[in-house]
């Protein structure tokens, strides 16, 4: 059999391109690989990213040549002109350096002397700054052709807009490029300026330019594919960019973040741009209109100017560039998670007064890059702090669990240690439903387990006080790590649970006289919990002696611990009385000696003599729907670190005193409660100062500095990512949106 053209002497077919491979069966070389359907869809998608591009490109085209139209009072240019004139323009600026010139207060032997030096700097490798503008000039490279600026901001899709400023790779030719000018678009009236897509496509397809050549030179593939949504960079500085000159970086991030910010109108700052520029160009043998460009990146404004044959270009800033990006959107997306406050309502508010801001996809990369880094290194910081300084000291925890949304759908569970003694936050768990195979009343012993495990290698336990959580409950019973550690209950759930059962209990007729004595039943408890002197003999018998005390029975022979018994208050005066008497053995007294002398309830009467109480994790529960409100879902990342904030904040402002007026008079705030219908006076403390947030707000600039990569960069997922286990929270596999819309019915649809 004779070998093929192809094949070697080896009877191996040869690949007749370096770089390229040849099918199994023969037939073309695949350019991007052996396999053929891999290679197929990569040249696919380098067609599709050109006619993207040559896409945006023709808009952009038509813009340019309708500007250059206005600037010449002509009624018709064609393709074929407006090329040539890019072509010259473009001949023209690489075979010399621009430097601005100041006509209005420079002598020419002036502006010889500055053009002399700037030159020597250049050739130095040094920055050039345009004394007029305190603007760096940028350096004219050999394929650079600034476009003519268009006085409007053309938005995709919601989206902000990058810079409309594009580069010619050296590897285009002024022929093809000519040529691919012609293609782009055909001469169209003044009724319809931007053609029709169909046409706009077709003419795309007929193309000429090479595809492999368009996407080396134009970077087709870093603007188009590989990213979602905004992820262009949308929030940075576009890729040229005048180099910025070198500075401190510590001095700017306090400018940045500690600077006063102002709201200006766009009309005012372009007012004031053309009152410092002009409105004509500065060249005295041009004299023709600029054209000022506004660019919206985020929260920041980029204007440039420039006139039609490119004379006396400019650009201005509206905010200082960090690392490529404006500082005031890497401030917008961490202000609002350090503040605790929600995007959605944060956009709804700037749409609202119709202030630019940032994007979503902005907002969720900042925070995963670098928000979350910096406060799980601040929090664990100040957490090693705090824990150090007890050494060999025994410590009273505090534990309680909160999950992320009311019912029985949760799927978080954030589980809070406090110290009893300082009332500071010792560490903060956080469990996924998925951990728990999607049984969402198991998360809290998980967390709590966690949470033990690691403050216990820390710190010295010595109890540990909690509510009344079964699971928990059981866990400090019969674990053995948990052996040394005593767990009392909080009285304040304790005094709740018993007076929550006696309001259902008087809630019959006969018993409705129990209602009023149901205060005095709940202060009863908290007495005898506080006098027990960590005794729950003496707990249990002074706390019964309540049933005594309702029937006017002060004082008793024999008490439940053997001894006899007497209340402790003073003679009461029948004037005082607001409240009848029981009768002994009525149904009311029965009723409540059934209540009170429960086996369950007398038995845990022992994790109450040590008189704990757990409120200040109830304040704080309540202080941490400021940063995760319950009425919003958040990602595995976000809600961590937005308890983190919380527990940063709550420590950082534990040692607030109490405000005081200008004599020194401890200042009192009035407070009406509904449950009881009274008032009451509460302590007013200090306001808080909120002082870490600079700090915190520095260091993530810092991490912004010291992070490489764009913005959109991937990020490699965290090993205690519940997406690990699973990517939802369902744990089933999803059906196609089609077979749902199948499936769908409603109820209020015409039945036939």
């Amino acid at each position: 059999m004779e070998k093929g053209s192809g094949q070697g002497e080896s009877g191996e077919r040869k690949r007749p391109y370096p770089g390229t491979s040849v099918g199994s069966s023969g037939g073309r070389p695949l350019l991007h690989g052996p396999n053929r359907n891999r290679s197929v869809k990569e040249q696919q998608r380098q067609r599709d990213a050109t006619k993207i591009y040559l896409l945006r490109s023709y808009v952009n085209w038509q813009m340019e040549k309708e500007l250059y139209k206005h600037f010449h009072d002509l009624t018709f240019v064609s393709n074929a002109d407006f090329a040539e004139h890019l072509l010259q323009d473009h001949t023209k600026r690489c075979q010399m350096h621009l430097f601005r010139k100041d006509a209005e207060s420079q002598t020419e032997a002036f502006s010889a002397a500055v053009t002399t030096e700037r030159s020597v700097d250049t050739q130095k490798g040094e920055e050039t700054f345009d004394p007029a503008t305190s603007t760096p000039l940028k350096k004219p490279s050999a394929m650079f052709c600034p476009m003519s600026p268009v006085g409007v901001d053309i938005e995709q899709h919601g989206r902000e807009t990058a810079d409309h400023t594009h580069t010619l790779g050296n590897s285009c030719s002024q022929k093809e490029l000519q040529k691919e000018l012609e293609y782009c678009s055909d001469d169209e009236g003044e009724e319809d300026k931007f053609g029709d897509w169909e046409d706009v496509m077709d003419e795309l397809n007929q193309s000429k330019l090479s595809v492999n050549q368009l996407e080396t030179s134009l970077q087709v593939d870093e603007e188009v594919f590989g990213f979602q949504g905004d992820d262009r960079d949308s929030d940075e500085t576009p890729v040229f960019e005048p180099n910025q000159p070198k500075q401190d970086t510590q001095p700017f991030i306090d400018s940045c973040v500690k600077e006063d910010k102002i709201i200006v109108w766009v009309s005012k700052i372009e007012e004031l741009l053309k009152q410092v520029h002009g409105e004509t160009c500065p060249n005295p043998s041009c004299q023709r209109m600029l054209g000022y460009q506004n660019t919206f990146t985020g929260s920041g404004l980029k204007v440039t100017w420039s006139c039609c044959e490119g004379h006396s270009p400019g650009q201005w800033f509206s905010q200082p560039l960090f690392n490529r990006m404006y500082a005031g959107n890497l401030l917008i997306a961490s202000g609002v998670i350090l503040s605790g406050n929600s995007l959605m309502k944060m956009t709804h508010f700037f749409k609202t007064i119709g202030l630019k801001s940032i994007t979503k996809d902005t907002f969720y990369r900042t925070q995963r890059l670098y928000v979350a880094p910096v406060v799980d290194n601040f929090w664990q910081g100040m957490q090693q702090g705090i824990l150090s300084a007890y050494g060999d000291q025994q410590v009273v925890l505090a534990g309680d669990g909160r999950c992320d949304s009311p019912g029985h759908s949760a799927q978080y569970c954030s589980y809070v240690f406090t110290d009893e003694a300082t009332k500071k936050v010792l560490h903060v768990e956080v469990v996924d439903v998925r951990e728990v195979g999607g049984k969402s009343p198991n998360m809290e012993k998980m967390a709590f387990e966690r949470g033990m495990d690691f403050l216990m290698k820390q710190i010295k336990v010595e109890e540990l006080v909690t509510d009344a959580h079964t699971q928990i409950s059981a866990a400090m019973k019969n674990s053995v790590k948990f052996q040394d550690v005593t767990h009392q209950h909080d009285v304040w759930h304790g005094a709740k649970s018993i007076a929550r059962k006696i309001k259902k209990a008087s809630r019959l007729r006969e018993n409705r006289v129990l209602q009023s004595w149901l205060p005095s039943i709940r202060n009863h408890f908290w007495f005898s919990s506080k006098t027990s002197n960590r005794d729950d003999v003496r707990m249990k018998a002074t706390f019964l002696g309540i049933l005594h005390h309702i029937v006017d029975e002060h004082e008793w022979v024999f008490g439940t611990d053997g001894r006899p018994g007497k209340c402790a208050h003073e003679e009461l005066q029948d004037a005082e009385r607001t409240k009848r008497w029981l009768k002994k053995g009525s149904v009311p007294h029965k009723t409540l000696a059934t209540e009170l002398t429960a086996r369950r309830f007398l038995n845990n009467l022992k994790y109450y003599k040590n008189f704990r109480h757990t409120g200040i994790l109830e304040s704080f529960n309540n202080h941490l729907l400021m940063y995760a409100p319950k009425r919003h879902s958040y990602g595995y990342v976000g809600f961590t670190i937005r308890n983190k904030l919380a527990v940063i904040d709550h420590n950082y402002h534990a040692d607030r005193r109490q405000a005081t007026q200008v004599d020194g008079t401890p200042r009192f705030q009035c407070k009406y409660s509904k449950s009881t219908g009274r008032f009451s006076a509460q302590p007013l403390m200090e306001q808080k100062s909120y002082g870490y947030l600079p700090e915190l707000m520095g260091l993530i600039f810092l991490q912004r500095a010291n992070t490489t990569g764009p913005l959109n960069q991937q990020v490699p997922m965290k090993e205690n990512d519940p997406k690990r286990i699973h990517p939802r929270i369902s744990l089933l596999p999803r059906p196609p949106i089609q077979e749902l819309i199948k499936c769908h019915k409603s109820r209020f649809e015409p039945s036939n």
